[in-house]
């Protein structure tokens, strides 16, 4: 699920707000040279910690993430944040070296929605976020509709309140002209 807070639903086909993570900053550096030469507006951090405050601070539309990371890895940073309001749902891609079975199910049951192994084929990374930028402006799509469907509610709400009213008002009316014609 794209999140799509207000500041993320913005106007045209913008690309991504990614965050890369990986302890290797020429690698986390270089995917996000990458991101942005595709139009998307990625960050880096290069540790678990960071992450988490800038998935806080400023929440990305995914989230790009090294499994081999020192200390808490890269499962246990998904399942963090998976754990954080708003991530439950929220793309999480696997970017990593490992790419046996084991690796990929751990990643899988961690709560990660795509897996990829380095180095990452251009066109799959591409085809991917393409698919979650179409996604994401769906979701945005969908929000503004709901929000014309709460005001076309509200407004018919009014409209029979109106017309229950003129009703009471003919009806007294149509009552006190058989009143007075008696």
């Amino acid at each position: 699920m794209i999140q799509t807070s207000e500041g993320n639903c913005h106007a045209g086909s913008a690309g991504l707000r990614l965050l890369v993570v990986d302890d290797h900053r020429d690698s986390a550096d270089s995917l996000a040279l990458l991101l942005g030469l595709w139009g998307h507006r990625p960050r880096v951090a290069y540790d678990g910690r960071t992450a988490l405050q800038i998935a806080r601070e400023d929440p990305p539309d995914a989230i790009l993430l090294d499994l081999g990371l020192p200390g808490r890895d890269g499962c246990g940073l998904a399942d963090d944040l998976r754990r954080q309001d708003g991530w439950a749902g929220a793309p999480l891609i696997a970017v990593t070296g490992f790419g046996d079975r084991v690796h990929r199910d751990r990643a899988l049951a961690a709560g990660f929605d795509h897996f990829l192994v380095k180095p990452v084929e251009p066109d799959t990374l591409r085809d991917l976020l393409g698919s979650l930028l179409e996604l994401r402006l769906l979701a945005c799509r969908m929000d503004r509709l709901a929000e014309r469907h709460a005001e076309l509610a509200r407004e018919a709400e009014g409209l029979v309140a109106e017309a229950r009213h003129q009703v009471r008002e003919l009806r007294e009316r149509m009552s006190g002209s058989d009143t007075a014609a008696n």
